[in-house]
């Protein structure tokens, strides 16, 4: 072998040694590379969806919100509370609270019924079919036999409702239970329930994940012991704690994660969020290949340009080898043509020393992505709970942050109005403003203490402090002032506004990430204080709480009536009434009930105009997405304000054909059930969810009578073919719905002139007559 290497030229050796170096340079490089991208892009893949099924979790905890909220409700009123002890049946009483707890239900569609227990009087109370029963004879024995334990107060219990008629199908609901009293003997004494639709949670979780990350593969939301309470697939209380992913996300302590995981045959990824409210975990499974599908084309390109690379590799070194002389002369004139134009042709005294300057040059190019690095090391410090503090301590430029002494402290800047700020600046040079931003934010909290500013990408940074070990003893940093000094110098260098949240300070760097959570939590608190603040944790937690909030749905009443009558500055006065109701709540409250707000006035529109409300361009998840998006208590008011507009306009011009549309459903709704006793305005208003007055007004303007009188005329009608048929009086009121028979004998003989028996002699004696 030695004797062949000597016996080649300097040239065959220098084209052998290139080759084979230049070979495993590009099959390490090529493996490295396709390594890190396939881990790169199943974290990205696990983080896009963690944050989609964070999103989703909240549903959960907007309908656990909802439901305890109007649980609270009906507890509040007097009327029901007494139901649940007293131990009488005034059957009077019982029928007006289950009538106004049945509009109740109506009124709030996510509700599928509401039943009142009473353990004295072995009763329970329901707007279901069947009003008062019996205990033993209740038609959900499931219900029943959850008054004899001690079920968890106000906690969500998903379950099949059985449906009290063979031909119905059962529903899916989650029940809340509210009582006083429990004891071991006797059980329950008395208590609320809530029965909420499953398809409430089911529909929030599908509009917010609409054409989304979690489109691929399978979403499930279970509870702790396994069982699946909520999919975007449809289904319900099925046991899915055998599966072995499930068994192992069960396991997990962390609140979210992901793995890899092998479900038979197939490899699959798992992602999972839990909900903060209720020990209930969103689950996302999608295929392994699923999640790589686009790697292996980036493979596939990987390999063709490795090779690609190796052959030109194998020819340039073939030339380097020849002329490596003269490439070197080559490449100092090519560097100076470019560097010196002027001077290009000149002698150089060192030239080493020149390749030397340019690439120091190069070095600080590359120092530039190491900033990158650092910025990407300590967002996922910031992000990932479990990342090991020693890891990011080993990386330079971050010893500072990671001192034996001293706590930390995260303050977050905001960029105001982001959607036009995004939609006016490309990519890159919202990545320079950010930089901007967080360059300045680090030389001005430097003069107090070190600091370093990571960019979050979006509309965000964090600046990261690190406290001195005596921090708390001298009192807090002058963050407010510093934060002021950077907000003028936005407004007067780049012309943005900018707002700042201020956390509390953390002394172990296992509560950094925690602290980052609470943080942007705070600079949430913009939405009250408006554009270019200062949010702090003391001065949110003085002004704001969660204590004592009692919005009802009787308080929106007002806001949908408006809306369907089409009056604009009403709504807008019952709408400020809300928010002036809502003043000095959390954020989470106050957003949950905007957003709440909103899918009633949907709800509103699909109630006045059926299936056409898409027609009106208010698709719910695009009017979700909007909302998501507004930044101030104000902007939020504005919205609501076009959007109420934009309605009343529809319904204006829509207004005629509606009203004769509900005149006919009325009319209809009359000639089915005339021979109903309690059939009157009351009853139908009830039934149409719609105000006595306003369909006595709609129908008199169509049939130019009052329904009252359309009634009457209607069974006296009816009456007529009766005597004709030959019927018995008695039998005939009874079939045309007359209570007062007297009272109809009275308005018969008004109208037509003969009592109802003389009616039936002078038709029977005519007939005769004409027989012969």
């Amino acid at each position: 072998m030695n004797t062949i290497w000597r016996s080649l030229s300097t040239f065959s050796k220098m084209l052998l040694f290139f080759s084979i170096l230049l070979s495993v340079v590009i099959m390490v490089l090529s493996y490295v590379l396709y390594t890190i991208t396939s881990n790169e892009t199943l974290k990205t893949i696990a983080q896009t969806n963690a944050k989609f099924l964070s999103q989703t979790s909240v549903s959960a905890q907007v309908m656990n919100r909802t439901a305890v909220n109007f649980l609270w409700t009906l507890y509040a009123d007097p009327a029901n509370t007494a139901f649940m002890y007293d131990d009488s049946n005034d059957y009077e009483a019982i029928h007006k609270t289950v009538g106004k707890l049945k509009n109740i239900v109506q009124s709030n569609s996510y509700v599928h019924s509401v039943y009142i227990y009473n353990k004295k009087m072995n009763r329970f109370l329901s707007t279901g079919p069947e009003t008062m029963n019996d205990e033993a004879q209740f038609y959900d024995r499931q219900a029943a036999e959850l008054m004899k334990s001690s079920v968890k107060p106000l906690f969500p219990i998903p379950r099949m409702l059985r449906s009290p008629y063979a031909s119905a199908n059962d529903v899916s609901v989650y029940t809340y239970v509210l009582y006083d009293m429990y004891t071991e003997s006797e059980g329950i004494e008395g208590a609320i329930i809530v029965n909420i639709h499953s398809q409430y949670l089911q529909d929030m979780m599908t509009a917010l994940n609409d054409g989304g990350t979690l489109a691929d593969g399978e979403t499930l939301m279970i509870d702790e012991r396994g069982t699946v309470v909520s999919t975007m697939q449809g289904q319900f209380l099925e046991d899915a704690s055998s599966r072995p992913m499930i068994a192992r996300v069960m396991r997990e302590q962390g609140r979210s994660g992901a793995f890899i995981d092998q479900e038979g045959n197939r490899k699959v990824t798992v992602t999972y969020v839990g909900a903060d409210a209720l020990p209930w975990k969103v689950i996302h499974i999608q295929s392994y290949e699923t999640s790589l599908a686009k790697l292996r084309s980036i493979r596939n390109i990987t390999v063709g340009v490795s090779v690609t690379v190796l052959l030109a590799g194998v020819i340039v070194s073939v030339l380097v080898s020849r002329k490596l002389s003269a490439r070197y002369l080559r490449l100092i004139r090519n560097i100076r043509n470019v560097t010196e134009p002027s001077s290009a042709g000149g002698a150089l005294r060192d030239e080493v020393a020149y390749l030397d300057q340019m690439f120091s040059e190069a070095y600080s190019v590359t120092r530039k992505s190491m900033a990158v690095r650092k910025n990407e090391l300590l967002k996922e410090w910031l992000l990932n709970k479990n990342m090991p503090a020693k890891r990011l301590g080993a990386f330079p430029g971050t010893y500072r942050l990671m001192e034996e002494e001293g706590g930390w402290q995260l303050a977050a800047i905001r960029i105001d109005r982001w959607q036009s700020f995004a939609a006016k600046y490309v990519e890159k040079d919202q990545e320079l403003f950010r930089y901007a931003i967080g360059n300045s934010a680090s030389e001005m909290i430097g003069r107090i203490c070190p600091c370093e500013t990571v960019d979050m990408g979006g509309d965000h940074m964090i600046c990261l402090l690190r406290l001195p070990a005596d921090a708390s003893e001298g009192g807090a940093l002058p963050l407010e002032t510093v934060f002021r000094e950077l907000q003028a110098w936005c407004r007067s260098n780049l012309h943005l506004s900018i707002s700042a949240a201020i956390g509390e300070a953390v002394y172990s760097a296992d509560d950094v990430a925690d602290a980052y959570h609470q943080v942007m939590n705070l600079s949430q608190y913009r939405f009250f204080y408006g554009h270019e603040c200062i949010v702090t944790h003391a001065a949110v937690l003085a002004a704001y709480t969660s204590a004592g909030y009692k919005l009802t749905a009787q308080d929106e009443e007002p806001l949908h009536e408006a809306l369907i009558q089409g009056k604009q500055e009403e709504a807008m006065q019952v709408f400020s009434q809300l928010i002036g109701k809502l003043e000095g709540y959390t954020y989470d409250i106050v957003i949950t009930k905007l957003f709440h707000l909103l899918y009633g006035v949907y709800r509103t529109l699909q109630a006045l105009e059926g299936s056409a409300a898409a027609n009106y361009r208010l698709n719910f998840q695009f009017l979700l997405k909007q909302c998501s998006q507004i930044e101030t208590i104000d902007e939020m008011k504005l919205f609501f304000k076009e959007l109420f507009k934009e309605t009343a306009d529809i319904v204006k011009s829509r207004k005629e054909s509606r009203k004769s549309v509900l005149a006919t459903s009325i009319a209809d709704m009359i000639e089915a059930n005339y021979s109903d006793k309690n059939l009157c305005l009351d009853t139908i208003a009830d039934r149409l969810n719609y105000s006595k007055v306003y369909i006595s007004k709609v129908f008199r303007e169509a049939y130019n009578q009052s329904i009252a009188d359309y009634i009457l005329d209607l069974r006296m009608n009816k009456a007529i073919e009766g005597l004709q048929r030959n019927i018995p009086l008695h039998t005939l009121l009874d079939e045309i719905g007359v209570e007062n028979g007297k009272y109809f004998y009275t308005l018969f003989k008004k109208k037509m002139g003969v009592s109802l028996k003389e009616y039936r002699v002078n038709y029977v004696l005519n007939k005769i007559h004409s027989d012969k």
